[in-house]
């Protein structure tokens, strides 16, 4: 199996996990185009991963999102952000920050956080 699929198997059972015990049910999603891109709605914005070089990239998308998870994913990654996913350099915009992470605990944890913010 190649590292998206992979991926993919891991976040649908995490899914499940998480679906069965939470009062939020989240639903996993993955891009067609670019199928590397996968991740969770269902509860505040959407919670992108994305397979890497050294395990995942966890990204946070939507500005309210990013104001309830950003303080958990610094505590839970020990740092500031890798970057950012979508930038826009015309209007010094930068949305979607990312943590690299190569322990899918840490996927877990955040999926897990994730699940629990209000819309």
């Amino acid at each position: 199996m190649n590292p998206i699929e992979i991926l993919k198997n891991l976040l649908l059972q995490l899914e499940a996990e998480i679906n069965s015990t939470s009062v939020h049910k989240i639903q996993f999603h993955q891009q067609r185009v670019r199928q590397n891109h996968m991740g969770f709605l269902g509860c505040n914005g959407r919670l992108w991963v994305s397979p890497s070089s050294v395990g995942y990239d966890i990204a946070l998308s939507g500005k309210s999102l990013e104001k309830q998870m950003y303080p958990f994913m610094q505590s839970l990654c020990g740092r500031e952000c890798d970057g950012y996913k979508q930038k826009n350099a015309k209007i010094g915009k930068k949305d979607s920050p990312f943590w690299r992470v190569n322990d899918f605990k840490l996927v877990k944890d955040a999926v897990l956080h994730y699940s629990q913010t209000s819309k």
